[in-house]
């Protein structure tokens, strides 16, 4: 808590420097000039949650005490790191205290892999601190890939119910277990049972012995794209 209160202190006093003016005033023989303070209602308080209501969202409304908890190392880091690497632990943890609160790009948390490769891999103050600035950048990035991706899903999920719903009424709705502008029987596992099914029943209505048995088990085990490419072939052969 003491950075904390140096640096807030600091910030107010270099503001209240700000508040003082050199006025000049001319005299009858010569202009003389004196240093005078600004009458202002100047209120730190005020000018504070205004600034701090101007940040972005990331950085409003901070926790800095579960922000620290979670850049500290665990109980696993303590217990497999070698004795040697106590001190230094000891001195990084004293250095997120400040980072915490003064930095510009502080990550959310401090995984063991993190705490591991700092230790390891950085010796000095700069060096920790571009690696916690690279931490924070990257997690930022994954965070608004999963914001991106959570609302494609979203949107895809509020498109499938209209058109589901449409479905329902009668009309053309387009989707999964809906109607499909391309019908691959092969799609799925349970279509490739209805397809063969309706082969073999065809088959023994006429006493028709098979020419040709493929075994397609396999093919479910395979990528999607491997399925698909085997699924429009078997098409052309069924067809």
């Amino acid at each position: 808590m003491l950075p904390q209160v140096l640096a807030r202190t600091a910030v107010r006093c270099a503001r209240n420097l700000e508040t003082f003016r050199v006025v000049v005033t001319q005299g009858s023989a010569r202009a003389s000039s004196t240093i005078v303070a600004q009458e202002s209602s100047y209120n730190p308080d005020a000018e504070m949650i205004a600034h701090e209501q101007s940040l972005p969202p990331q950085l409003q409304e901070t926790d800095y005490e579960k922000q620290l908890e979670a850049l500290k190392p665990s109980e696993n880091v303590w217990k497999l790191a070698p004795f040697k690497h106590h001190k230094k632990m000891r001195d990084i943890i004293n250095e997120l205290e400040i980072y915490a609160y003064m930095g510009t790009y502080v990550p959310q948390s401090l995984s063991d892999d993190d705490w591991y490769r700092m230790l390891n891999t950085t010796e000095t103050v700069g060096d920790r601190v571009s690696f916690l600035e690279y931490l924070a950048i990257k997690q930022r990035r994954q965070e608004k890939d999963r914001q991106r991706k959570s609302s494609r899903q979203e949107k895809f999920l509020t498109q499938l119910e209209q058109e589901r719903a449409k479905f329902m009424r009668g009309e053309m709705g387009y989707g999964p277990d809906l109607y499909q502008l391309v019908h691959n029987p092969l799609r799925n596992r349970k279509k490739v049972h209805v397809a063969q099914g309706a082969r073999m029943v065809a088959a023994m209505r006429c006493e028709e012995r098979p020419k040709i048995a493929l075994d397609l088990q396999y093919m479910f085990k395979e990528k999607q794209r491997v399925q698909a490419e085997l699924g429009n072939q078997m098409q052309y052969v069924i067809s």
